[in-house]
């Protein structure tokens, strides 16, 4: 069954190829693109790149969904986030050629980044997929200079599939002519991205055979290609699953012959900077809050493979240092969190769920508080985010604790914003 079957209505790609050319088809003067897809990863692989590329001296332009605090977030024009008026202008334009058409939030969104992509001079266009790959608005890309393929799990089974395969295949849709970069993948999703390519006549360039890494002396990148070897520095990025995208990042460039030393890879791979994934926390009010020698972490993991890596990640912090952990927990509705909850077992003092107020379809608190309950977990539910900052505040007047926020990125921009 087709993605467009699953939700009971035309989807496909006719509408956003209308929507373009009623607006001068701007797709057709973009830069060169790279075009990323996949479950996990695919923001932080993006911003090594992106970080890579300009220490490099490129002009790049950025495109990923969804934003934290700001819808600019989105839209990156030649290294700085589109401005208000640019914006309003792009959006209107687009209204205006689509008053009568059905257009999608993501579809009216990603016409008028193309818009904006085109009008301004760069380099290299850097572009995220919304939701799966195949069908998705950003899939108008007849050619782009490389596709990349983060990690690939089980989410949005509503729309991609119920089956890791189903779900990689929809992903695999946005490989054309030129060449593959593959992250991490399960053999069963390695084995079918393979076969696309093969049968597209791609080159295919995967960890574990083409590329890998390890992690040296100093917690640094060492990265192999083939004959190659670097040190990448320290990602910026924290979380051992930094490693696996940062090479990622490095393996795209160099499979691209992009003219880009060894200096500007390690410069790009230790500046890089995306928020909310594996952030700590260090000023602002929520911070301190806390009573010093605690600490405040955001991370955006939303599905089983994000949250079987905050597990490690949680257990590496306490190898270096250890505290209770305390997590804020709010999701959307749809997600099965029983499976989430049991790679929580055993590092977390107790769970405070939460509502998200930025997010329509918040999944119920009360439900949330109830299943972490069930597996073990001490469990409080709170209706406002800031409540459960303040019961944490309380604990760490006690003692230095850890107090980590997950499940969703709408709760991250959302205490982010709270922070500010």
């Amino acid at each position: 069954m087709h993605v467009h079957e699953r939700l009971g209505m035309k989807f496909g790609l006719d509408r956003m190829y209308e929507i373009l050319e009623r607006i001068g088809n701007p797709h057709r003067r973009l830069p060169p693109v790279i075009h990323v897809a996949g479950t996990n990863g695919k923001g932080s692989t993006i911003a090594f790149l992106s970080s890579i590329l300009r220490c490099a001296s490129y002009k790049v332009h950025v495109y990923t969904s969804p934003h934290l605090v700001r819808f600019n977030e989105r839209i990156v024009l030649a290294g700085h986030e589109v401005e208000d008026d640019l914006l309003y202008k792009a959006i209107e334009r687009c209204r205006l050629a689509c008053h009568d058409m059905d257009v999608t939030f993501f579809e009216g969104t990603t016409a008028a980044a193309f818009l904006l992509f085109s009008t301004v001079e760069a380099d290299i266009l850097i572009l995220e997929t919304g939701l799966g790959g195949r069908l998705d608005a950003t899939n108008v890309i007849e050619s782009p200079i490389a596709s990349v393929i983060t990690p690939i799990s089980m989410d949005h089974m509503q729309y991609l599939g119920e089956t890791i395969e189903q779900i990689a295949s929809e992903k695999a849709g946005i490989i054309k002519k030129n060449l593959c970069v593959m992250s991490w993948q399960l053999d069963v999703v390695k084995i079918l991205l393979h076969d696309v390519c093969s049968r597209l006549g791609v080159e295919a360039i995967s960890m574990g055979k083409n590329y890998d890494f390890q992690i040296a002396s100093e917690a640094n990148l060492l990265f192999s290609y083939g004959d190659v070897m670097l040190n990448g520095g320290r990602p910026s990025l924290l979380g051992v699953h930094q490693y696996i995208n940062a090479s990622t990042a490095i393996a795209t460039i160099k499979s691209l012959n992009l003219a880009v030393d060894d200096t500007s890879i390690r410069h790009g791979i230790e500046g890089a900077k995306w928020d909310g994934r594996m952030q700590k926390i260090v000023s602002g009010p929520l911070s301190i809050m806390l009573t010093k020698g605690s600490e405040l972490w955001l991370d955006g993991a939303h599905n089983i493979q994000g949250i079987q890596m905050l597990g490690i990640n949680i257990d590496m912090l306490n190898q270096k240092e250890q505290k209770d952990t305390y997590v804020i927990y709010g999701s959307i509705a749809g997600k099965n969190i029983s499976s989430f909850v049991e790679h929580l077992e055993g590092k977390i003092c107790a769970a405070f769920t939460v509502k998200i107020p930025s997010s329509p379809i918040s999944d119920d608190n009360i439900k949330l508080r109830d299943i972490f309950i069930a597996h073990g977990i001490e469990s409080e539910a709170f209706d406002d985010v800031s409540d459960a900052f303040a019961l944490c505040a309380k604990i760490s007047a006690t003692k230095s604790i850890r107090v980590m926020v997950c499940g969703s990125l709408y709760l991250v921009g959302y205490v982010l914003s709270l922070n500010r």
